[in-house]
């Protein structure tokens, strides 16, 4: 017998359910951007869309930029880990998981500025550093992760107003569709 998957019927709208043990394996989530094509045979095929590698070129850019102009350590973030480092300290940081406070604070397009072990942030363990600013990447209709600066001293409204703006530019440019 031929294994057909599982079947879904068509909504009156167009719409079809992807099943939950598909989502679940393939990590997608609601609101997550799909990229759907048909090909000549007749088939539908849906791809989750994958931006590290567009994060990561804008992200170079912009801390770059940042950690020159605000003089410390800029840092650009998915919803996992830190994918660009720049500045003093880089090696430490780079590839570091995000607390889970982070993530939800980037994903509610929040932001914190104030000492690195503050409960807002969760933890950033033995990264040298004593203060942290964050700030979501985002466009109008989606949130792609944040950038975070990193400090010894306290980071002024100013720098924060910077990195915000940064976000704001950086999610513009990252937005495709």
């Amino acid at each position: 017998m031929k294994n057909i998957g599982i079947i879904r019927r068509l909504d009156e709208l167009g719409r079809v359910v992807i099943p939950r043990e598909y989502r679940k394996l393939h990590h997608i989530n609601v609101g997550d951007p799909l990229e759907i094509f048909a090909i000549d045979t007749g088939s539908i095929i849906i791809n989750k869309m994958d931006n590290t590698s567009d994060l990561i070129q804008v992200g170079e850019a912009v801390c770059t930029s940042l950690s020159a102009e605000l003089g410390m350590t800029a840092a650009a973030a998915n919803f996992e880990r830190l994918l660009v480092c720049v500045g003093h300290g880089k090696q430490v940081l780079i590839e570091r998981e995000l607390p889970h406070n982070v993530v939800k604070m980037l994903k509610n397009r929040g932001s914190y500025n104030g000492p690195i072990t503050g409960d807002e942030v969760g933890r950033f363990p033995d990264v040298g550093f004593s203060y942290i600013a964050v700030a979501p990447l985002f466009s109008v209709d989606e949130c792609f992760g944040g950038l975070v600066a990193f400090s010894e001293k306290p980071i002024s409204e100013a720098a924060v107003a910077s990195l915000k703006l940064a976000g704001r530019l950086a999610g513009d440019a990252l937005q495709r569709y």
